[in-house]
Formats: structure tokens, sequence, C-alpha cells
């Protein structure tokens, strides 16, 4: 699905008219899919689970459309780099590597963010209004106020008084994408990466493996996004 819009935005001029046609035929497309899923569930459900695995590629490409609307605008000025990964990959901890302190909660505990959670450095109050809006359906509160039983929720914090390098920048701490709750949260993660410019997969030595990771990273691929692979918790005294 991306792959072809991609490919129709190359092939037409990238303008916002453009953009929001092909906008327009995905969320119909979406509503049509989730229509016959409905039917469908009064009877075998098999097409309702045929329909439903191809949700996530309809919501890549709608995000897709929605962040080049928001660059297009101007809008947001900042850069967007998004540590993602599977549960336990250490991608809080990463986050709190990457800017000299601990800003992100690390937990013990599987599945302890399922939110998206942005920190944002350098003040500019119009590009947060202009992300906030693209988080559409979510709620913008504080990241101390988040709770597990509201999951339509996101959190964006300014960071500009750190002393750190970063400017312009959004660093995302994200839920991870293959927990057997990871459905329920799915498509925030679709979003988030979405708006990337820069993802930073984190895996542990154990999850590099797993299915689930290379999967997800299909999903994503055909978005084209510079993206580093991170293998973590490994033993610094191990042969490369």
């Amino acid at each position: 699905m991306i792959k072809s819009l991609r490919n129709a935005l190359v092939v037409s001029p990238n303008t916002e008219g453009t953009d929001l046609t092909l906008l327009h035929f995905i969320r119909t497309l979406k509503q049509r899919y989730q229509a016959m899923m409905g039917l469908d569930s009064r009877s075998t459900g098999t097409l309702s689970m045929n329909l439903e695995a191809l949700l996530p590629s309809l919501d890549l490409a709608e995000a897709h459309i929605e962040k080049s609307l928001l660059k297009e605008s101007s809008k947001d000025h900042y850069r967007h780099i998004t540590v993602i990964g599977p549960t336990q990959a250490g991608k809080s901890t990463m986050i709190n590597w990457l800017v000299g302190e601990s800003v992100a909660t690390a937990s013990p505990l599987a599945g302890y963010t399922v939110h998206p959670q942005g920190f944002a450095f350098g003040p500019s109050p119009l590009s947060e209004e202009a992300i906030t809006g693209y988080f559409k359906g979510y709620q913008r509160i504080p990241r101390s106020s988040l709770s597990a039983n509201d999951l339509h929720a996101f959190s964006l914090e300014s960071l500009s008084s750190l002393g750190t390098s970063l400017n312009d920048v959004v660093l995302w701490d994200t839920p991870d994408f293959d927990s057997v709750d990871s459905t329920r949260y799915q498509h925030a993660v679709l979003r988030v990466a979405a708006l990337s410019d820069l993802l930073l997969i984190t895996l542990s030595k154990d999850k590099y493996g797993d299915l689930s990771v290379w999967e997800f990273l299909k999903l994503i691929e055909p978005l084209g996004q510079p993206t580093t692979l991170i293998i973590n918790k490994t033993d610094p005294d191990a042969p490369p």
C-alpha cells in the first residue's frame, strides 16, 4: 500500500491537492474495510481477519501523508528521532543515554511504556501545537498523568533548559510492538514511526531473531526513512 502511495507521489506533483486526494482515498478504504469486518464478524470471520491484517498498512499510509502535509505547511520545524523496538530492548534507557540525563522512565517490567512520549529540545510552541494536531484522536497530557487505562493519549514535554547539544529535535520513546497487548496501541506506534526523520531500532541480543521484529520492520520499510539498528544489552567484552 505505501509503496503504491509513494509511486503515486513521484508520478504526480507532490502538491497539497494530491496529498489530500490520496488521504481521502485511504480513509474511505479504511472505512469500507471496517464496515466489511463488522458484517463478516456475524459469520465465519475469515474475511474480517484478512482485512484486519491490512489495517496497519493503511494506518501507516494515512500517517505518512499527514506527516507530508504537516511538513509542507511549515508548522513543524522539529526533526523527529524515534526509538522503537520490542519489549525489554532498553528503549527508555536509550533515550536517557541520548539526552545525558534521566528523562524517560525505564522499568524491568515488560510493556511498561504504553504511550508515545516525546521530549522536545528547542522552544517552538507553534511546532508543538502542530504536532498535537497530527495526533488526532489522542489527548496530549503531562507524562506524569499518563494512565494505562487510557491509551488514546501521548505526552510532549519541552526540555529546552537541559544542557544538551540537541536543538529543534523531538526524541520519542514508544511502546513495544511485540507484546500480547501491543495491538491495543499499535496505531500510536505507527503514527510516531511515520512522523520520524530518523528511526533508531533498538533490539536486545535475545530479540534480534524474533519473527515479530522483522515483520514490523517489513511493515515500516516502505516509508524509506533513515534507520539505525542498535543491538542493546550485549556483553562489552564479547567479540564483535
